[in-house]
């Protein structure tokens, strides 16, 4: 059906909206400015406007001179309805107060519905294409004065009723849209409702989480300080290695080095004892040299004790002469014996130091060679002195036979 200002009206779901058919809003159209309290105000002020209009319509019909019983019914009947309709959705009052129409009043300027259609765009142009401002209904009623003076009156009343028709039909679509977008207005609500218990739930985990991370930084920042004393403590290893190796290296060397010099020690010492070994045989055969030349002497002094034994019973004369020679012959060889006995003891030790020097390849070879030879040397010049006295004391026994032998033979003359 076709209205006033050219636009059409389904007629399935005007018959709808009639028999009270309320359609469930899709929330994923509905936007969320569809569902703000500036949206509800104005659907609230739209329902408040299309009552005020329906007023008009109704004394523009009490005005009617015709028809005027017969349409009383049918215009209560829809007066009732279109003010139900409308106090319902502005508190359920029964009376319009003042404040409610300066509030229409105000919501009629076009200046306040701009506004109202530039916040709500999208609403406002679903609400824009089935309402009727104010401008076109005093056009209308104009129109149905006009059309009175000069056309049938029922044919005005026929009008006025398909208009009120048709704006209760509105009105009711109106309604609908506005209990669709409070349903969705309280959907929307629980939704928030359960978006904040989320963001409830998400903000204690984000506290968590973040006392966690704050522990784990804690925790990393102990292991980052412990690995920084490790790596220090690394380093100081890594240098004491170093200077480890650097002593290994060193000591290698004057290991090789004392190695080296043990080996010509240990030549020189093996020449050293080679060459007092052979010192030693030496001297050792010289000594017994020296031995049998003292028990030479000393079984010529026996003999030389016997035959003067001999001869005292023979010369008594010469017995003070022979004392003395036998005292000093004594004397000699006690000397000579002890002189061998401490050049014996002194060779013995000398041996012992040398076995000595030789084992611990020190200095003390030198030394004791250096002792050796002075000993030798002194060995050697008391052998000298030795064989001197010896030869002095057969020279002075040779002597002494010859004085011996001069008187037995002058006395063998004699007899």
């Amino acid at each position: 059906m076709t209205v006033g200002n050219g636009k059409t009206v389904d007629g399935s779901s005007a018959a709808a909206n009639e028999f009270g058919e309320v359609r469930t809003p899709d929330l994923d159209i509905i936007s969320l400015s569809d569902l703000s309290d500036d949206r509800v105000q104005a659907l609230k002020d739209e329902i408040a406007r299309r009552s005020m209009s329906l007023q008009a319509l109704e004394s523009l019909a009490q005005e009617l001179p015709t028809k005027r019983d017969a349409t009383d019914t049918e215009d209560s009947m829809l007066h009732t309805d279109i003010v139900s309709l409308g106090l319902s959705e502005n508190g359920g009052s029964a009376s319009i107060s003042p404040s409610s129409t300066t509030t229409t009043t105000t919501t009629l300027d076009p200046k306040v519905r701009d506004s109202h259609h530039k916040r709500d765009s999208n609403a406002s142009k679903s609400s824009r294409d089935s309402m009727y401002d104010h401008t076109y209904i005093n056009q209308f009623i104009q129109k149905g004065l006009s059309d009175s003076v000069g056309s049938n009156t029922s044919k005005v009343i026929a009008g006025l009723q398909n208009t009120i028709d048709t704006l209760r039909r509105e009105l009711k679509d109106q309604n609908a849209k506005y209990i669709e977008a409070k349903k969705g207005r309280d959907a929307l609500s629980k939704r928030c409702d359960n978006q904040n218990q989320s963001m409830e739930s998400l903000k204690h985990q984000n506290e968590m989480l973040n006392t966690m991370i704050e522990r784990k930084e804690r925790q990393i920042h102990d292991v980052e300080h412990k690995m920084a004393v490790q790596k220090s403590r690394a380093q100081t290893l890594e240098k004491e290695h170093a200077d480890n190796e650097a002593r290994m290296i060193d000591m290698e060397e004057r290991t090789a080095a004392a190695e080296d010099k043990y080996h010509h020690l240990q030549a020189s010492a093996d020449a050293s004892a080679d060459g007092l070994r052979r010192k030693e045989e030496y001297l050792r055969a010289e000594f017994k040299t020296l031995q049998d030349s003292i028990m030479a002497v000393s079984n010529a002094q026996a003999e030389k004790l016997q035959k003067e034994e001999e001869w005292r019973q023979e010369i008594i004369n010469k017995l003070t002469r022979e004392e003395e020679l036998r005292n000093q012959i004594r004397k000699h060889q006690l000397d000579f014996e002890k002189l061998a006995a401490q050049r014996e003891a002194k060779i013995q030790t000398m041996l012992v130091e040398f076995k000595k020097g030789i084992q611990g390849h020190g200095s003390t070879v030198d030394d004791t060679v250096l002792k050796l030879e002075q000993l030798s040397k002194e060995t050697t010049d008391a052998l000298e002195v030795l064989k001197k006295s010896q030869r002095e004391l057969v020279k002075e026994n040779e002597e002494l036979r010859a004085r011996e032998s001069a008187p037995s033979s002058s006395s063998a003359v004699e007899d």
